[in-house]
């Protein structure tokens, strides 16, 4: 039902999108096929839930905010993935930030400030029952990736032994 009731939301969009246009002329159907494709890549539909079949939801730690899960995974906890790599901007670095700041009481933070230790918090505090942290041990190239900082303090506040897979 949901996803006949989305194509007919796009068809109907088509068809006030031509309106708007003014075009009486008929279309082809290659251009028709591709501007009903395109409209279909650019949406989106969600299925609702059925009670008696259990669900995982895959997303981002801001997407599931607020939200309360049975059981979390949070994947990726090496250095450059999570927390992600960032940069200082290059336009304006730090030390001139925190000048500007001291002197002339601009509100500036650091480019290199994150809301990275705030994302994992939510994520790891979403859970009722289970949590499955993870990270990669390897880079691409078979070098040791390094660990997050945030899976090592949980490893030293957890006094636990990760598993590793062969």
């Amino acid at each position: 039902m949901w996803p006949l009731r989305t194509l007919k939301d796009i068809l109907r969009g088509l068809v006030w999108a031509e309106a708007a246009v003014g075009q009486d002329r008929p279309v082809d159907y290659p251009l028709f096929f591709s501007e009903l494709m395109g409209a279909v890549a650019a949406t989106h539909y969600v299925l609702p839930p059925q009670s008696h079949q259990s669900e995982i939801l895959v997303a981002s730690v801001t997407q599931v905010r607020g939200l309360s899960f049975a059981a979390v995974a949070v994947m990726g906890l090496s250095e450059g993935a999570f927390p992600a790599t960032i940069g200082e901007d290059p336009f304006l670095r730090d030390a001139d930030r925190a000048v500007l700041q001291e002197q002339f009481a601009f509100p500036l933070s650091p480019s290199t400030q994150s809301a990275e230790r705030e994302f994992f918090y939510e994520a790891i505090t979403r859970v009722r029952d289970k949590l499955l942290l993870t990270r990669p041990v390897l880079a691409d190239n078979g070098a040791e990736w390094v660990a997050s900082p945030y899976w090592e303090a949980t490893r030293r506040l957890m006094s636990i032994n990760p598993y590793t897979c062969q």
